[in-house]
Protein backbone atom coordinates (compact mmCIF):
# COMPACT_ATOMS: atom_id res chain seq x y z
CA UNK A 1 0.00 0.00 0.00
CA UNK A 2 1.04 3.39 -0.44
CA UNK A 3 0.16 6.84 0.38
CA UNK A 4 -1.40 9.61 -1.83
CA UNK A 5 -2.56 13.08 -1.00
CA UNK A 6 -5.55 14.29 -2.95
CA UNK A 7 -6.46 18.36 -3.02
CA UNK A 8 -9.83 18.38 -2.15
CA UNK A 9 -10.17 22.62 -2.33
CA UNK A 10 -10.38 25.27 -0.23
CA UNK A 11 -13.07 25.88 2.22
CA UNK A 12 -13.59 29.60 3.09
CA UNK A 13 -15.10 31.90 6.02
CA UNK A 14 -16.02 35.31 4.67
CA UNK A 15 -15.00 38.42 6.20
CA UNK A 16 -17.34 39.36 9.15
CA UNK A 17 -18.90 35.98 8.51
CA UNK A 18 -18.70 32.38 10.86
CA UNK A 19 -20.00 29.93 8.25
CA UNK A 20 -17.61 28.24 5.78
CA UNK A 21 -18.80 26.58 2.44
CA UNK A 22 -19.06 23.58 1.86
CA UNK A 23 -16.76 20.67 -0.05
CA UNK A 24 -18.29 17.50 -1.01
CA UNK A 25 -16.04 15.01 -2.74
CA UNK A 26 -15.93 11.26 -2.94
CA UNK A 27 -12.65 11.02 -2.10
CA UNK A 28 -12.90 11.79 1.53
CA UNK A 29 -15.04 8.99 2.47
CA UNK A 30 -12.04 6.99 0.99
CA UNK A 31 -9.81 9.06 3.03
CA UNK A 32 -7.68 7.04 5.63
CA UNK A 33 -7.14 11.47 7.08
CA UNK A 34 -7.32 14.64 6.80
CA UNK A 35 -5.10 17.43 6.25
CA UNK A 36 -5.98 21.10 6.54
CA UNK A 37 -3.63 24.20 6.42
CA UNK A 38 -5.37 26.98 8.40
CA UNK A 39 -4.95 30.58 7.83
CA UNK A 40 -2.51 32.86 9.61
CA UNK A 41 -4.46 34.15 12.43
CA UNK A 42 -8.09 32.78 13.31
CA UNK A 43 -10.66 35.56 15.54
CA UNK A 44 -12.91 32.98 17.10
CA UNK A 45 -12.71 29.23 17.75
CA UNK A 46 -13.19 27.26 14.61
CA UNK A 47 -15.00 23.65 14.85
CA UNK A 48 -14.69 21.33 11.82
CA UNK A 49 -18.29 19.86 9.92
CA UNK A 50 -18.91 16.99 8.26
CA UNK A 51 -22.01 15.49 6.11
CA UNK A 52 -22.81 12.24 4.94
CA UNK A 53 -23.47 13.27 1.40
CA UNK A 54 -21.34 15.20 -1.74
CA UNK A 55 -24.07 17.86 -1.87
CA UNK A 56 -24.93 18.51 1.58
CA UNK A 57 -25.68 22.08 2.51
CA UNK A 58 -23.89 23.98 5.71
CA UNK A 59 -27.30 23.29 7.64
CA UNK A 60 -26.70 19.86 6.50
CA UNK A 61 -23.39 19.14 8.19
CA UNK A 62 -22.63 18.57 11.82
CA UNK A 63 -19.87 19.24 14.22
CA UNK A 64 -17.67 16.49 14.10
CA UNK A 65 -16.04 14.84 17.04
CA UNK A 66 -12.67 12.65 17.45
CA UNK A 67 -12.32 10.57 20.43
CA UNK A 68 -14.77 12.10 22.14
CA UNK A 69 -13.97 15.83 21.40
CA UNK A 70 -14.87 18.39 19.18
CA UNK A 71 -12.65 18.43 16.22
CA UNK A 72 -11.20 22.42 16.21
CA UNK A 73 -8.51 23.99 14.29
CA UNK A 74 -5.56 26.36 15.45
CA UNK A 75 -4.34 29.25 13.17
CA UNK A 76 -0.77 28.59 11.14
CA UNK A 77 -0.94 24.78 11.55
CA UNK A 78 -1.32 21.83 9.02
CA UNK A 79 -3.72 19.22 10.76
CA UNK A 80 -3.36 16.04 10.45
CA UNK A 81 -6.44 13.83 11.52
CA UNK A 82 -7.79 10.61 11.10
CA UNK A 83 -10.84 10.89 8.64
CA UNK A 84 -14.24 11.13 10.05
CA UNK A 85 -15.55 7.81 8.96
CA UNK A 86 -18.31 8.20 6.27
CA UNK A 87 -17.99 11.73 6.15
CA UNK A 88 -18.44 13.02 2.06
CA UNK A 89 -18.94 16.32 3.06
CA UNK A 90 -16.45 19.00 4.87
CA UNK A 91 -17.33 22.57 6.32
CA UNK A 92 -15.52 24.92 9.40
CA UNK A 93 -17.98 26.99 11.50
CA UNK A 94 -16.12 29.93 13.91
CA UNK A 95 -17.44 30.61 17.04
CA UNK A 96 -17.99 34.44 16.40
CA UNK A 97 -17.79 36.64 13.42
CA UNK A 98 -14.15 36.53 11.75
CA UNK A 99 -12.25 39.91 11.32
CA UNK A 100 -11.10 38.94 7.88
CA UNK A 101 -11.84 36.25 5.14
CA UNK A 102 -9.74 32.75 6.31
CA UNK A 103 -8.98 29.91 3.64
CA UNK A 104 -8.26 26.23 4.53
CA UNK A 105 -6.80 24.01 2.35
CA UNK A 106 -8.26 20.59 2.63
CA UNK A 107 -6.21 17.35 1.34
CA UNK A 108 -7.44 13.79 1.90
CA UNK A 109 -4.59 11.25 2.41
CA UNK A 110 -5.63 7.96 0.67
CA UNK A 111 -4.10 4.30 0.63
CA UNK A 112 -3.59 2.89 -2.69
CA UNK A 113 -2.73 -0.88 -3.56
CA UNK A 114 0.24 -1.58 -5.44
Amino acid sequence: MSLHRVYLGQLTIPNAGTDSNVLGAPELSMARSLVLYTPAALTGTVSVRTGPKEDNTFAQTSITTIGGSDFTVAAARSEVVDAPVGAKSIAVVSSVAEGAARVFEVYAVLEIPE
